[in-house]
């Protein structure tokens, strides 16, 4: 998985760092396309309410629960996660669960 560059996805909204981790690890191991469409009209969006900083932070624990999920004998990780500026997406709930 980590031989190519990886797209991640931090979840923005108020959950468990646990939910985080299951929300993003998902979505990490199926890098779904995201493509633009206009907002539907009547449709309310929930505020993120998480920072850039806070979001690598997320980043850094989804990293460690993708490889705890793995069937090797991992004893130690040494990793390093570069990112871009964000971007803020708004995906149906049917498409993080």
């Amino acid at each position: 998985m980590w031989q190519e560059l990886q797209r991640f996805y931090v979840p923005a909204w108020d959950l468990t760092v646990h939910k985080a981790q299951d929300i993003g690890s998902k979505l990490a191991h199926r890098q779904p396309e995201m493509l633009y469409i206009e907002q539907p009209a009547g449709l309310k969006l929930t505020p993120a309410n998480v920072s850039p900083a806070d979001a690598l932070r997320l980043l850094e624990f989804i990293v460690l629960a993708i490889e705890a999920r793995r069937n090797d004998w991992l004893k130690e990780i040494e990793f390093e996660v570069e990112v871009g500026d964000p971007e803020l997406y708004a995906l149906p709930e049917a498409a993080v669960s």
